[in-house]
């Protein structure tokens, strides 16, 4: 789980994410225990053969080995304790779209940036009262 965290909050390369950032958040935020599903009668529907060795592995089945529920290790991240201090998994998955976003933003602003100097457009950070008075005169 941890790992998955870890890979999923990696830095991007040229403005993307990995492909291994991908399969990350994929493995993080599929759901496949189906041994918690419930039909309206509250009975446990069986899947396919084919489907019922596929729970092993997945991040439900780690979630229940730590007994604790999928959904909040993907909502706050695993419990962190003061021998256990750099949690990759501290604010669950939001903290994984919090980072993409972020890196999403600066490239953005970075070609922006780059766009407006190729056009030689002044960067509203350069803008003075002076400046601003002596370009309209």
């Amino acid at each position: 789980m941890e790992e998955a965290f870890e890979s999923a909050k990696k830095k991007f390369q040229d403005g993307e994410p990995t492909e291994d950032m991908v399969d990350a958040l994929a493995w993080l935020e599929s759901t496949t225990d189906w041994t918690r599903l419930r039909r309206s009668d509250g009975s446990v529907p069986i899947p396919p053969r084919e489907i019922q060795s596929e729970l092993a592995f997945t991040f439900d089945w780690c979630a229940r080995l730590l007994d604790t529920t999928p959904d909040v290790v993907r909502d706050v991240g695993l419990p962190t304790t003061r021998l256990y201090s750099e949690n990759p998994t501290v604010g669950g998955l939001a903290a994984i779209y919090e980072n993409w976003a972020s890196q999403r933003a600066a490239l953005l602003r970075k070609q922006t940036e780059e766009n407006l100097a190729a056009l030689d457009v002044p960067l509203p950070a350069t803008f003075s009262p002076q400046a601003v008075a002596t370009a309209f005169d």
